[in-house]
Parts: structure tokens; C-alpha cells; sequence
């Protein structure tokens, strides 16, 4: 199976092929076995999100992986990080430098702390809202210029993968 995933701006080729119960993975170019050690729980969170837990072994270490899929994004914490992927048409509207201005919880967890108002100018890659999820901090930044139009976070609060936490109107580029 081949996937194609971006990632901070850049598109990552991804090739899995079975093999001996794992798979043998190709990231980039680089080669890779991965096995499943177990699959936890699965839960399933608003618009749509699904939550995976995981042990896996990556090249002959074991590691817990949690994963978060969407219709448009993957978001995967491995390792004491958190990476985004997006997929679908959002991936093919980053790759075309166009955002959606609307700005969503990637996974169910609590908000820590908003960052900008609504009428608030911002830019691109400007932090927005700390999110924690899964004993982690994520800060989750506009992928458009533009003006602040809605606010819906709260600090405190707890919020379902998938909810709308700020959105941008973006900045005319005619």
C-alpha cells in the first residue's frame, strides 16, 4: 500500500508491504519493520475522529503510539511527540499554499490557554490555542493570514476531536 501524507509543508511517501506478521516500511526512502505488539482501545470522538491506541515495535523497539484520524488529518503521538498529517483535500490545499482558516481540536482533550480574540489580526503559523491531550501539550497555529472572526475555546474547558475552535477569515489575495 502506498500513502502519500504532508507534514510541516512537505509530502512524505509512504510504502507498506506485508511481511512476517509486521510490515516492512518505507518512510521517505529509508526502510523500516514495524509490528503490532497490541492494539488498545478505540474510541470515537465527534465529526467523525476515531482514537487508536497502540503498541508497536519500530525496528526491534517498542513503542506506545496513539493515533487520531479524521477525514482530512492524522494526527499521531509517537514517542513523547506529536506530528500532524494531513490528508485529502487538505493536503491538497496546503500543497497549493491555501488554508481554511477554520482551526480544529485534532483529538478529544483540555484547552489550556487561547492565545488571540475575535477582530485579532494573525498570520500564518501564529499559535492560536495550547491544547492538552493524551498527558501532552500541543499549540495549534492559523494556517491562513487573516483576521480572527470566531473564538469557541475556553480555557479549562474539554473539547471532542473535531471541534471548531477558532476561525480566520483570510486575508484577500486578489
Amino acid at each position: 500500500m502506498d500513502v502519500r501524507l504532508r507534514h510541516a509543508g512537505r509530502e512524505h511517501a509512504i510504502r507498506l508491504v506485508p511481511e512476517d506478521g509486521g510490515f516492512a516500511a518505507t518512510v521517505d526512502g529509508e526502510a523500516h519493520r514495524i509490528a503490532w505488539v497490541v492494539s488498545g482501545s478505540r474510541a470515537a470522538a465527534s465529526a467523525g475522529t476515531t482514537v487508536d491506541e497502540h503498541a508497536l515495535e519500530i525496528d526491534g523497539r517498542v513503542v506506545r503510539a496513539v493515533v487520531a484520524r479524521s477525514r482530512d488529518r492524522v494526527l499521531v503521538a509517537l514517542a513523547g511527540r506529536v506530528y500532524a498529517f494531513e490528508t485529502g483535500e487538505e493536503a491538497r490545499q496546503a500543497a497549493a499554499g491555501a488554508g481554511s482558516g477554520t482551526v480544529a481540536a485534532p483529538m478529544p482533550g483540555k484547552v489550556l490557554a487561547v492565545l488571540v480574540a475575535p477582530g485579532e489580526r494573525v498570520a500564518i503559523g501564529q499559535p492560536l490555542i495550547v491544547l492538552e491531550a493524551m498527558k501532552m501539550e500541543s499549540t495549534l497555529t492559523a494556517d491562513v493570514a487573516g483576521s480572527v472572526r470566531t473564538v469557541a475555546a475556553v480555557a479549562g474547558a474539554t473539547v471532542a476531536g473535531g471541534d471548531v475552535l477558532v476561525e480566520i477569515t483570510p486575508d484577500d489575495s486578489a
